[in-house]
């Protein structure tokens, strides 16, 4: 025991450095750890979410698809475009005509829900047959 007490001083200035290097770790690991606040670049982050005046998507970054998107205003509020049926996503199309940030989500989601040429078959349909 006095022995100890006896070398302590000298190691005070190596335990200081050594106490310091934990701390700075210890902050290191708090500020990689903390959240972006829902939005993120590709390759920093997982997931980000994207707010428009008509639809709040989650989009994750790992998989091709959107995680999840909900409608924000208008005649479908609250509910998932998961949950609706085709017709309803092209008449949402139509309700969010006003926002092009809006229609660009939807048309990204419709994109990969209805194939690439949904545009296509929607414009045939509306032709009145001759």
């Amino acid at each position: 025991m006095i022995l100890g007490v006896r070398f302590l001083p000298g190691l005070l200035p190596e335990l200081f450095g050594l106490a310091g290097i934990v701390a700075t770790a210890l902050i290191a690991r708090y500020v990689r750890g903390r959240s972006s606040g829902g939005f993120s670049q590709p390759g920093t982050s997982q997931r980000t979410q994207v707010h428009t005046p008509f639809v709040d998507a989650w989009i994750d970054f790992m998989q091709p698809a959107m995680s999840a998107a909900r409608w924000i205003q208008g005649r479908f509020t609250g509910r998932t475009l998961e949950v609706l049926a085709d017709g309803e996503l092209l008449e949402l199309h139509a309700e969010c005509a006003r926002d092009a940030d809006s229609q660009r989500v939807l048309e990204s989601y419709l994109d990969r829900r209805l194939g690439a040429d949904w545009r296509a078959r929607r414009r045939h349909a509306g032709r009145a047959p001759t």
